[in-house]
C-alpha cells in the first residue's frame, strides 16, 4: 500500500486549496492501523500525482506481478 505524504491529489499538494496535513495524517494513521501486518505499506513525500510517486507506484506494482507469476508458474 503506497501513501503519498505530499498530498493525496493535485489539490492537497503544498500550496493547493485543500491542504490539511493533521487531516491527511490522521486518514493515513487509520489505513494503517487497519491493514493487516501482511500488508507492505510504503510512504513518500511527494503527492499522489507527483512523477516519483507514480513512478514508484507502478514499478513496485509490475514487481509484484512478476513475483506472483514466479510463484505460481
Amino acid at each position: 500500500f503506497m501513501i503519498p505524504e505530499g498530498g493525496v491529489s493535485r489539490y492537497s499538494v503544498e500550496g493547493g486549496p485543500l491542504v490539511d496535513r493533521d487531516s491527511d495524517q490522521a486518514f493515513f494513521d487509520a489505513i494503517k492501523q487497519g491493514l493487516p501486518a501482511s500488508v507492505n505499506v510504503v510512504a513518500l513525500p511527494t503527492g499522489a500525482e507527483d512523477k516519483q510517486f507514480v513512478e514508484t507506484a507502478v514499478a513496485t506494482l509490475v514487481e509484484q506481478i512478476e513475483n506472483h507469476r514466479r510463484v505460481t508458474a
